[in-house]
């Protein structure tokens, strides 16, 4: 018999399970929603979907590198409890869903959450594995990075498999001393966890916003209207410090800035070094 997409979609609104499974227990259940279900308890992908609700902030941050330097696919991948997330069945799940994710995920600048579409295609892999290993098992952000230009993208994962960082830095030449600062500011990043590269790459949108909050709060204070721009601005060069990677305090040495850091490297290398874009992506922040 034929399947409707309402039925599809009304069996999916009480189950959680996925469009393919959905439709094969309709057609094995002439279209029945109770015996659809039933038949998805049997198959034990029922009980997987009541899983779906639970909180996930242990699991681990998957890299994959198809030309070591020159491109990097990270994904978190999320499960309920650090001792699923250690177990070899959720690492093999992982690497598995990340492989077979990447062809469906497009260039990034940062990390970002995966697409509706793609969580939605992988969806049946999603479910299956939550059946098996018993938690509720989620995607979450991802990077992607090819190399454009002469450089190099240096990567970094956390011990505890909860972190990722990949950072692009283009230099017409890769040296020792270039890996040396890709090492160091993937170690930062994971520690210092920036938002942006510079003050350039901050949408103004974002500034406006925070301009407003903080004129809002100079207001509520009871600072004088005349020198309320002046402290706002001031805080808006102390929110571009915190928030971007080349104007934090090196976490190694915060004598330093990260770009003196980079100027440090470049003069050695007699060459220009530009950080391009980095993305961390984490398990549980």
């Amino acid at each position: 018999m034929g399947v409707s997409m309402e039925e599809i979609k009304e069996l999916r609104a009480k189950t959680g399970v996925g469009v393919l499974d959905c439709k094969k227990a309709l057609v094995e259940s002439d279209g029945d929603i109770e015996e659809a279900i039933s038949f998805l308890r049997k198959k034990g992908l029922a009980k997987a979907a009541k899983k779906s609700g639970r909180s996930t902030t242990e699991g681990l941050v998957i890299s994959n590198k198809k030309d070591e330097g020159k491109d990097i696919f990270m994904l978190a991948v999320m499960c309920e409890t650090d001792f699923v997330a250690r177990t070899d069945e959720f690492k093999a799940f992982a690497e598995s869903v990340t492989k077979n994710i990447e062809k469906d995920i497009t260039e990034t600048n940062k990390a970002l959450s995966v697409p509706e579409e793609v969580v939605e295609k992988h969806q049946e892999e999603v479910s299956q594995a939550v059946a098996k290993i018993g938690e509720n098992i989620q995607l979450g952000d991802y990077a992607k990075f090819t190399l454009n230009g002469n450089g190099k993208i240096y990567d970094y994962t956390h011990f505890t498999g909860k972190i990722g960082v990949a950072v692009e830095i283009l230099c017409d030449q890769v040296s020792e001393r270039l890996d040396e600062l890709g090492k160091n500011i993937c170690l930062h990043i994971a520690a210092f966890s920036p938002d942006f590269v510079s003050g350039d790459d901050i949408d103004e949108e974002v500034l406006s916003k925070e301009r407003e909050i903080y004129t809002d709060q100079m207001k509520e204070s009871g600072k004088p209207e005349k020198i309320i721009d002046n402290i706002v601005e001031g805080k808006i060069r102390k929110f571009k410090e915190e928030r971007c990677l080349l104007s934090q305090g090196f976490a190694l040495d915060e004598s330093k800035t990260v770009q003196e850091l980079v100027d440090e490297c470049s003069k050695e290398m007699g060459e220009p070094i530009t950080v391009k874009r980095f993305a961390r992506v984490s398990i549980g922040d």
